[in-house]
């Protein structure tokens, strides 16, 4: 009986293995299926890898590769318990591993999830030496921003309304309705602008369109999120048209005539207002040029009278010279040297 027993656990132990070598060695959740979660719930990863039973497993560890950086370790199970010593701070505390179905697939929960949890994640199972690991995708839906609707523009009687909101995943799903709520026909040239992502990777959409000024009611613009069954909506009240209602070009042209005529006045106003101060700068420069002139005619008046004065005292000093020299030259008859004859003796001596 004990070698029965023993060959029966043996020849279990081989089936699993065998089961267990016979899977892929990577395998990815079905892409339009890809788990979806709202913001705040609870996501349920189901690990694509199948298994009759879970006793044998030595260890299931979930991963996170998130881009760019290393990968992350979301959850451990190993010896029948979960471990918390490698789990990144981010997860401890919000996963859970469960059995779900007849053949006991692995099922990490992750509770309070958070627009960071989206991406891949990784299911690696180990049995003794072996491992094998399957991919699936966590997706979180979000509910986006209130609706925000204003007024574009007029065109011959047409009002043109445009809707914006953001903050939305997966792609929602945006219409205008009539006062009665039904979507707007072709007619009123409904346009859908392109839905594009934002820094965070969530939708913002603008929806456009024109209704008549002469509509009467609330007109609504209505988003929705498909995953989540749930849309905003905002609506914008046209009120009914008076008797003595004015045209939009009326109002168009009562508003520009005042405005070309203020801005009219202004330029003439610039106009003035430059050629005065061009006007003042060449009067303050010629004045400044027939100071400068005025200066220099006084300078030269200045240096004129002082060379004058100094020619005029050269000329008489030159006089008194003249004078003075003249007097000397002119020796008194009693003081001039009588005149002597020759000696003799001197000429004799000669001759």
């Amino acid at each position: 009986m004990e070698t029965a027993s023993s060959s029966g656990s043996w020849l279990s132990s081989c089936l699993i293995t065998l089961v267990f070598l016979q899977l892929p060695i990577r395998l990815s959740g079905d892409s339009d299926k890809l788990p979806l979660t709202p913001l705040g719930g609870t996501a349920r990863l189901l690990c694509p890898l199948t298994l009759w039973s879970i006793d044998d497993i030595t260890e299931v560890r979930w991963l996170r590769t998130p881009t760019p950086g290393p990968a992350q370790v979301v959850h451990v199970f190993r010896e029948r318990q979960d471990r918390q010593e490698d789990v990144v701070p981010e997860y401890k505390g919000r996963t859970a591993l469960v059995g779900e179905g007849q053949q006991e697939n692995l099922v990490l929960e992750i509770r309070d999830v958070r627009l960071e949890d989206r991406g891949p994640y990784r299911c690696r199972i180990q049995i003794g030496n072996l491992s094998r690991e399957g991919t699936v995708d966590l997706q979180v839906a979000v509910l986006g921003s209130d609706p925000y609707i204003h007024v574009k523009g007029y065109d011959a009687g047409w009002i043109q309304l445009v809707c914006r909101s953001a903050g939305w995943f997966p792609r929602p799903r945006a219409e205008w309705r009539d006062p009665q709520g039904k979507v707007l026909p072709s007619e009123t040239e409904t346009e859908t602008e392109a839905s594009s992502l934002d820094e965070a990777g969530l939708f913002k959409t603008a929806i456009s369109s024109k209704v008549k000024d002469s509509t009467v009611g609330s007109v609504s613009c209505a988003i929705r999120n498909e995953a989540l069954g749930q849309e905003k909506i905002a609506a914008m009240v046209m009120a009914a048209p008076s008797p003595g209602r004015i045209s939009s070009s009326e109002v168009a042209l009562a508003v520009t005539l005042p405005v070309l005529g203020l801005l009219a006045v202004v330029g003439i106003c610039f106009i003035w207002k430059q050629r005065r101060s061009k006007e003042k700068l060449l009067y303050e420069q010629a004045m400044e040029v027939e100071n400068l002139l005025s200066d220099h005619a006084k300078e030269k008046g200045r240096l004129h009278k002082a060379l004058k004065l100094k020619r005029a005292a050269a000329d008489s000093g030159w006089r008194r010279a003249r004078l003075h020299f003249g007097e000397s030259s002119e020796i008194h008859p009693h003081c001039r040297a009588p005149r002597s004859a020759p000696l003799e003796g001197t000429l004799n001596f000669f001759f």
